[in-house]
């Protein structure tokens, strides 16, 4: 009974681990599929370390109104970047990344929310 029990439950794991590595092969840079607004990331080397430790996931909600000091995921020469809102304008934002940078809205992926430690390091 035990042994049929423990088949099950690895049959079950492999076939999520299966599903999870389906998703993260085929979602481009977006760690898993947006759900609710919301996406996850890998956040990249920056200054924002103390913020953004080496390795981390960041969690962005897509629907925000930016307000300064915010940090932001955006897309930059097809590289995912985090950025501070110095302010915004029609149609694009000023970022500090290290420098400062004007990104327009349809590059900015969402304003971060929660970090998720180690998580980044995994899929990277």
């Amino acid at each position: 009974m035990m042994k049929k029990i423990f088949g099950v439950v690895l049959a079950a794991a492999v076939i999520c681990a299966c599903v999870l590595s389906a998703v993260l092969t085929v979602s481009g840079d977006n760690i898993l599929p947006p759900f609710m607004g919301t996406a996850i990331y890998a956040a990249p080397a920056n200054q924002y370390a103390e913020l953004l430790p080496s390795g981390c996931a960041v969690m962005a909600e897509k629907d925000f109104q930016p307000e300064r000091g915010d940090l932001v995921v955006y897309s930059s020469g097809g590289k995912i970047s985090v950025g501070a809102v110095l302010s915004q304008e029609e149609g694009e934002m000023h970022l500090l990344d290290g420098e400062e940078r004007v990104v327009p809205f349809e590059d900015v992926k969402g304003r971060i929310f929660y970090r998720i430690d180690g998580l980044g390091r995994v899929i990277m």
